[in-house]
């Protein structure tokens, strides 16, 4: 077990399984008084064994792992996989800027809001980029983006700036709008569904656990709309 592929699979009508020892951690969305946002509070999980489920549900009574809610009650937990498996490259618009470009692909917004800037939001700093501080802050509001909706593109290369991300899996609380927020993806996890189709393999990732999502299994900022809340919110 301990040599076990790392990948994530979105179970059929159940769980996320996770396998290869995968690192999970916590953290909290705050921000900054200028303004931009920061994750904070990191704590490691712990988790049992090399392989572990994560509910999707947002059912569970074991927050963030999954007891068996999702198959519980009158309404058993349908799950159903909404997400294409094209590429961000296939869906996203690239907007042209001064300094830098920017390809958004809208239906990965997990509202994280880390687009919001001290300068504004990054659609707004685009004819603005040839400055090198508005470009930096550009850039940064695209790397921290942990959906991957935004990507900044350089202008010469035509090349995408990513972070060097490890490969670990956050459970996030967005405190500053009362709501849990999704789970966070990071260094390029291989994400397949139940029958072993894979979806595009992205350094940035956020993965829907309220059970609302119209993107299913990513993120689409549903847990904002019905005010998903785990319970360890509270604790904030």
């Amino acid at each position: 077990m301990a040599n076990e592929e790392k990948k994530i699979i979105v179970t059929e009508a159940g769980p996320y399984e996770i396998q290869g020892n995968i690192p999970l951690y916590k953290e909290a969305l705050r921000k900054n008084e200028d303004g931009s946002h920061r994750w904070d509070e990191r704590e490691a999980l712990e988790c049992a064994g090399d392989s572990y489920r994560l509910c999707r549900c947002g059912r569970t009574d074991k927050q963030p792992f999954c007891d068996g809610s999702h198959a519980k009650g009158d309404r058993p937990f349908k799950g159903t996989i909404r997400a294409p498996f094209d590429t961000v490259e296939e869906r996203a618009v690239v907007l042209e800027g001064a300094g830098v470009n920017l390809q958004d692909d809208i239906d990965l917004c997990s509202w994280s809001r880390f687009c919001h800037t001290p300068h504004g939001k990054v659609w707004d700093l685009l004819d603005k980029s040839d400055d090198p501080e508005v470009k930096d802050w550009l850039i940064q509001g695209c790397v921290d983006c942990p959906s991957g909706r935004l990507t900044a593109i350089d202008k010469e290369s035509g090349e995408p700036i990513e972070p060097d991300l490890p490969m670990e899996i956050v459970v996030t609380q967005d405190p500053e709008e009362g709501i849990s927020g999704p789970l966070v993806v990071r260094g390029g996890i291989p994400i397949e569904n139940a029958d072993g189709q894979t979806w595009e393999v992205r350094n940035r990732v956020t993965l829907c656990r309220c059970g609302g999502s119209h993107n299913t299994p990513f993120c689409d900022a549903r847990h904002k709309t019905i005010s998903f809340d785990d319970g360890d919110l509270q604790a904030e």
